[in-house]
C-alpha cells in the first residue's frame, strides 16, 4: 500500500505536469524512464528518488519543495481522498485559465458545499476583507 507522503508527491507530479500540458511519455524521456514509470510515481506506488524528484522540478520548472506543500494538512485523510480525485485533477487542469474574479466564485462556492455537509473550514483561511462604497 502506497505511504501517503508518496501520493501526495506523486499527485503534486500529477497536477504540475498536467498543469504545464506535459505529457508522461514527455516527462519520462526527460527523466531517462517509462512512461509506465511515470504513472507510478504518479500513483504513489513508486517512491521517487531524490535525484528523480530533483530532475521532474527542473523539467515541471518548480522548486523540490512544491511537490510537499501542503502535506501537513493531509492528517485527517479526507484531503489526502481529494487529492487522489479524479474530480479534482480536471479541475486542477483547467484552473490557470480561469479567471481570478470566476475562481474566488467557485471557491466560494465550494467552500459552502463542504460547510453544509459538515467541514469546520480551513484553519488558516485568508479573507478578504470588504470594501466600502467610495
Amino acid at each position: 500500500m502506497p505511504h501517503p507522503t508518496d501520493k501526495h508527491v506523486g499527485f503534486r507530479v500529477r497536477q504540475r505536469r498536467m498543469s504545464q500540458r506535459i505529457s508522461q511519455p514527455k516527462l519520462g524521456a526527460a527523466l531517462g524512464v517509462s512512461f509506465q514509470q511515470v504513472q507510478k510515481y504518479e500513483n504513489g506506488a513508486n517512491r521517487i528518488g531524490a535525484s528523480n524528484l530533483y530532475g521532474i522540478a527542473k523539467a515541471l520548472k518548480v522548486e523540490v519543495g512544491y511537490f510537499f506543500d501542503g502535506l501537513e494538512e493531509t492528517g485527517n485523510g479526507k484531503t489526502l481522498d481529494a487529492f487522489t480525485d479524479p474530480h479534482l485533477l480536471r479541475l486542477g487542469g483547467c484552473w490557470a485559465w480561469i479567471p481570478d474574479k470566476i475562481r474566488k466564485h467557485l471557491i466560494g462556492l465550494a467552500e459552502a458545499a463542504a460547510r453544509a455537509s459538515g467541514w469546520p473550514g480551513p484553519a488558516n483561511a485568508v479573507r478578504e476583507e470588504p470594501r466600502g462604497e467610495g
